[in-house]
Formats: C-alpha cells, structure tokens, sequence
C-alpha cells in the first residue's frame, strides 16, 4: 500500500459508492469511520487491514469528509472486541465473501503446487501477491499472515521435494556414485587441506593458452564420464534450473554432502 495517493487514485478507490453510505447506517463517531475504512479497504485487498499502519492518512482524511466525522478519531478505533468482528462479518456478508477454512487452505497449497506457478517464481512477496488475488477471485478471506506464509513455505517444500525425487529418479545407480565421487574429500599434496573434484570442476581454467585448454579439455571429459543423461532437464524450465545452479555454484562440497539424496543430486546436476 502506498503512502500518498493523488486525488485520482482516492478518487478511484476510497470514494464511497452509491448506496454504500446506507450500508454504513447510523453509526457515529469512531465507529463510523472505522467500518467505511474497513470496507473500502477489504474491496481494494480483498482481506482486512493488520491494523491502521496498513491504511494511509490520505485516505483517512478522504473517507472521514465524506463521512463527516474527524479523521483524527480513527487512532481511537477498537482493532479487537465484539465491534470490529462485527463490522468484519458485515462487510463479508454484504460483499459476498466469506472466512477461509483450514479445507480452503489446503485446497489453495494444493493448487499451488500443482500450478507452474512455483517453476517460474520463488520470492515469498510476490507468491503471496497470487494467493492472496487467487483467494480475492474466490471470494475468500484470507487467513492471518504468518498463516499465509506457513502455507507459501510449505508449498515451496513440497515442490522442491517432488521436483527433485523427479530428478534423482532418472539417474541410474552408476552415475549417483561418480556424483558422489566429485565430492568426496580428497587430500592435497600441496597443504594438505580438504580437496574434491568438485572444487577443481568449478575453478576457472587460467589466463588462456595451451596449458588451460587442456585443462578445460579434461574437465569436459570429466563432466562426460559422469553419465546424466542428456534430456535431463528438457522439460525443466530456465528460471527453474538456473534457481538450482546458482545455488550449487555457491555451496560448498560439504553443503552438498550434508543434502538429501535427490537435493544433492539435483543441485549437482544443475551446475554441472
């Protein structure tokens, strides 16, 4: 929500509607205010406010005028107690919407998943943008934010997991334990540090000449020695993946190690 709004934009999303001053009735005062607030807010959102910070004072000082009341009482509006559920389910009823089940929750994560939703985006704000405008065209009020976002991080969870079952399911045995190899300590001849295969695929060959083509002649090799298979990730598509390389590209080998079977193998096979 934004901070300051132009006539236009309260023109165009606070002004109160023909016939909606008869559904804001009798009440006075605070009252008044908070229930005109509540629904213009509810039809611009499609859910409630958390509390006043999430409505601006351009638009209080707005809708109070057309109320007629001072917009300075709106510090004083009860945010719990009989009223405010009161006004809730009011403005539900009158709107057509009713209060999300634990059934719509489930419903909606399912939906989620099972959507190319989650191969294409994985920022918490805008997945809970789609839902929150999912649940709006349902007519639905949303449940609390921390449960949205229970909802969105399960959601991502079990896509990951059914994304890379489908990933480690197309190696054979063979091939899983060469990805393995590649991350299997090694000790270095030169300091005697921790030193794996993979480490060495991921350092740069070196300023060009006969010496670095070789070496990135090697690593080809290397790299067609492991056997994924070629149609690996022809379905896949690009932002998912590049998700999944970037991420092996920073992990450490013994990050890698410390994966699930199909996350590990999926992270490799991306990078690689």
């Amino acid at each position: 929500m934004k901070l300051h709004w132009t006539e236009e934009d309260l023109a165009a999303n606070w002004l109160l509607l023909p016939g909606e001053l008869e559904i804001v009735g009798n009440k006075r005062g605070v009252t008044r205010l908070g229930f005109t607030l509540l629904l213009k807010f509810f039809q611009l959102k499609g859910r409630f406010p958390s509390g006043p910070q999430e409505i601006p004072s351009d638009a209080v000082r707005f809708v109070a005028q057309q109320v007629r009341v001072d917009p300075d009482i709106w510090a004083d509006y009860p945010w719990k107690g009989r009223s405010v559920e009161y006004h809730r389910a009011s403005i539900r009823q009158h709107l057509g919407f009713r209060e999300a089940t634990f059934a719509d929750t489930e419903a909606l994560k399912a939906w989620l998943i099972k959507s190319d939703i989650l191969n294409h985006e994985h920022r918490m704000e805008l997945l809970r943008e789609t839902i929150l405008d999912r649940w709006r065209r349902l007519c639905i009020e949303p449940p609390t934010q921390k449960q949205v976002q229970r909802l969105l991080r399960s959601a991502l969870q079990e896509h990951e997991a059914n994304f890379c079952d489908s990933i480690y399911q197309r190696h054979n045995h063979a091939t899983l334990k060469r990805l393995d190899t590649l991350i299997a300590v090694e000790p270095s001849s030169e300091d005697e540090a921790e030193w794996t295969i993979w480490y060495r695929l991921k350092t740069a060959p070196g300023r060009a000449g006969v010496n670095s083509v070789m070496k990135a002649a090697s690593r080809l090799n290397l790299l067609r020695e492991i056997g994924l298979p070629d149609d690996l990730f022809k379905d896949v598509p690009p932002k998912l993946l590049e998700r999944y390389a970037k991420r092996a590209a920073v992990e450490e080998p013994f990050e890698l190690r410390r994966h699930a079977g199909p996350l590990k193998v999926t992270l490799m096979s991306g990078c690689l």
